[in-house]
């Protein structure tokens, strides 16, 4: 691996995650773990890290503690992620059957794809919708129907800016997504 200037954990990281080429123990002996996890955790890594760790049975080779709190984290994931899924196949029956074009875009998609064998694997933070722009303010006021809210936010696209409703599930309908 090319020297970047990348820290001994972030290449751990990529070897563990992306490459490969096998790590032994001692590969860990200069590791900061709390580093490790800060890294993880800044990229939404840490379930994959989790996923990894564990398809390559390198457990053994990290302290108890850290692969019990790594799991801890895939397995909240895991669950969200799940969460997820129904609330997406909400969204796509509200959508379908009010006749709106749509597409699932960036984690959504990956997730109904199946592109992930494992639902804990991929961290999503929110449930990304392409609206044909002729439904736009029709898929509006549906979402609005079904207890969505809006925040506007303005993308600034090819020398244009485009508005940007942001629908988020009220609260108290227990559901947990944001798109």
């Amino acid at each position: 691996m090319h020297n970047i200037g990348l820290s001994i954990e972030e290449k751990l990281l990529i070897k563990i995650l992306f490459l490969d080429q096998k790590i032994c123990k001692k590969d860990l002996n200069k590791i900061d773990l709390e580093k490790l996890i800060k890294i993880s955790s800044k990229s939404l890594m840490i379930p994959s890290l989790y996923k990894k760790i564990t398809d390559k049975n390198y457990t053994s080779f990290f302290e108890l503690e850290f692969i019990k709190y790594i799991r801890y984290i895939y397995e909240l994931n895991k669950e969200r992620n799940n969460q997820l899924l129904r609330e997406i196949n909400q969204i796509r029956k509200i959508l379908t059957g009010n006749n709106i074009e749509f597409a699932f875009l960036k984690g959504a998609a990956l997730i109904l794809n199946k592109t992930y064998n494992d639902f804990g694997e991929r961290m999503i933070g929110d449930i990304d919708i392409l609206i044909n722009e002729n439904d736009y303010i029709e898929a509006i006021a549906i979402f609005k129907k079904y207890g969505y809210s809006n925040k506007k936010i303005y993308i600034f696209l090819r020398g244009t800016f485009l508005e940007w409703f942001r629908l988020k599930k009220l609260l108290q309908l227990n559901y947990i997504g944001e798109f």
